[in-house]
């Protein structure tokens, strides 16, 4: 088929009074990744909720393949799931695990076999098939159940924080299982925390914030749209007891704010010498202990931090 595999369009959904998705519109081919960005409770849980066809919404609507979740069971059979949490039986290994899903998901017992150990084989796990789930490493159960989202071979997979708690051999094998589903056709929906993994995933990147779309695009693109030549400075202080009243005075003067998640002060300065020298020197004479400073091209995370501090000041 051509044109998207996913369409959402002019999504709207309500929690009483409250917008979790408002008007929000996108699409995802065939052998592409989309990455949807936003902080907690931006809608992206609501939004995922809709394309897998488990509410209704109130208005626009999603469309699988050409056909409405929400009513059709096959654009729901088309879908396969990888959640946050990893949904695989801890005492049964990992060939026992993908053929008590594939059977939940409907694939037929005739060829269950051979479609679990080809899965094995795609997921780099053909070695460790008689293992149980609970000896498996971070990284290995990811795999395990992305393969069992696979079983019933859906062409839109969506993923939901697909490398927490993994460490980074386990997530550079997870990414490339990702980046082999994509060239080999399939639709992937992610969504993430992790902007190293977004930068690294994303064909396209969608930033969601109090349920509106506020940008789409590619990554370099999104970035270079929304700051241009200016590069981003971060400081982090050595002393936390130091006044917070010349704390604030020295370092909001040079635009800086306060991030509480990671106790750095960040902000964007104009690509030139002078303006890097000015703001270097100013917090090196203010008077304070300074453990870091740092100058670098602004990324994902700058623009999340920057689309969700405008929410904050609306």
């Amino acid at each position: 088929m051509t044109g998207p595999f996913l369409e959402v369009a002019d999504a709207s959904f309500h929690y009483g009074r409250r917008h979790v998705l408002d008007h929000v519109a996108l699409s995802v081919d065939r052998g592409e990744i989309y990455v949807l960005l936003g902080p907690n409770g931006a809608g992206k849980s609501t939004l995922v909720r809709a394309i897998t066809g488990q509410i209704h919404l109130d208005n626009g609507q999603v469309l699988v393949g050409g056909a409405r979740p929400e009513v059709n069971a096959s654009a729901r059979r088309s879908i396969g799931v990888v959640p946050q949490n990893i949904a695989l039986y801890e005492k049964l290994n990992a060939r026992e695990n993908l053929h008590v899903i594939g059977r939940l998901m409907g694939v037929a017992a005739s060829g269950m076999q051979q479609r679990i150990t080809e899965m094995l084989d795609r997921i780099a796990l053909g070695d460790r098939a008689r293992d149980r789930v609970e000896v498996l490493s971070g990284g290995m159960r990811r795999r395990l159940n992305i393969g069992a989202a696979l079983m019933h071979e859906p062409s839109l997979l969506i993923l939901d924080e697909p490398t927490v708690g993994v460490d980074q051999a386990g997530r550079h094998a997870v990414r490339e299982l990702l980046i082999a589903l994509r060239d080999g056709g399939l639709a992937v929906l992610l969504t993430t925390h992790e902007m190293d993994e977004a930068d690294a995933l994303a064909d396209r990147v969608g930033v969601i914030v109090e349920g509106r779309l506020k940008a789409e695009g590619t990554p370099g693109h999104l970035v270079a749209e929304q700051f241009g030549q200016t590069l981003e400075l971060i400081v982090q202080l050595a002393d936390p007891s130091a006044p917070q009243s010349k704390v604030d005075k020295v370092l909001s003067s040079l635009n800086l704010g306060y991030d509480p998640s990671t106790g750095q002060w960040r902000g964007l300065v104009m690509e030139s010498e002078v303006s890097m020298q000015v703001a270097v020197n100013r917090i090196m004479h203010a008077g304070f202990s300074v453990k870091d400073i740092r100058m670098r091209r602004p990324g994902l995370d700058t623009l999340l931090a920057h689309l969700t501090a405008q929410r904050d000041l609306q």
